[in-house]
């Protein structure tokens, strides 16, 4: 891949504190935010996942990939939202969410077949997008999420181990005016060579 600067000032909140300033940013008030230095702002994840993967010229046409990312951040997230918060949805039980969960990542298994991640030999674009509810998914009761999929398990497991998620997990300190910017970029050479190389456990 292209060697490129993705350097970018991170401020850390806390949901429950949001400050005035992410409001000024963007009305929503909704954690991840990107803005931009031409002023463009973009506050949804797969949009701001779609700006990074445009900004590297050698990265693979994700065109395929999007049906997948939508189901999890539509029609999958809708599910997520109640069998992780059933108190908040009794129309139905908790194990009716849960099944109706599972019956979308059967797909996501039957997808992955043989392959380590979605994106291959390593992470690409659609591991991205959808770890992160497939995570929280798992999360709620990892032991049936284990008794439900065999491969996503091990996808679920490989993903925890990879650097492409521990190198994003590390704790900063919540951010108040004033303070020093913090410049991070997790788009590093030593990071990209190793997510070409799957992370043993």
């Amino acid at each position: 891949m292209t060697k490129i600067d993705l350097t970018i000032e991170l401020r850390e909140i806390l949901l429950r504190e949001r400050p005035p300033q992410i409001y000024a940013i963007s009305p929503k008030g909704t954690v991840p935010v990107l803005h931009l230095p031409d002023g463009q702002v973009i506050d949804e994840s797969v949009d701001i996942l779609h700006w990074v993967f445009n900004q590297i010229e050698d990265s693979n046409d994700i065109s395929n990939q999007v049906q997948l990312v939508d189901l999890i951040d539509g029609e999958f997230k809708h599910w997520l939202d109640r069998y992780k918060y059933p108190e908040r949805y009794p129309e139905h039980s908790q194990f009716y969410y849960q099944e109706r969960g599972n019956e979308i990542l059967t797909e996501f298994e039957n997808k992955l077949g043989k392959n380590s991640f979605f994106g291959g030999k390593s992470p690409g674009f659609t591991d991205m997008a959808v770890f992160p509810l497939i995570r929280q998914f798992a999360h709620v009761n990892v032991d049936a999420y284990q008794e439900s999929f065999t491969r996503l398990y091990d996808y679920y497991r490989d993903m925890h181990a990879h650097i492409c998620f521990t190198s994003v997990m590390d704790k900063y300190s919540q951010w108040q005016e004033g303070d020093t910017p913090l410049l991070v970029n997790f788009y590093v050479p030593e990071n990209t060579e190793k997510l070409t190389q799957q992370t043993p456990l």
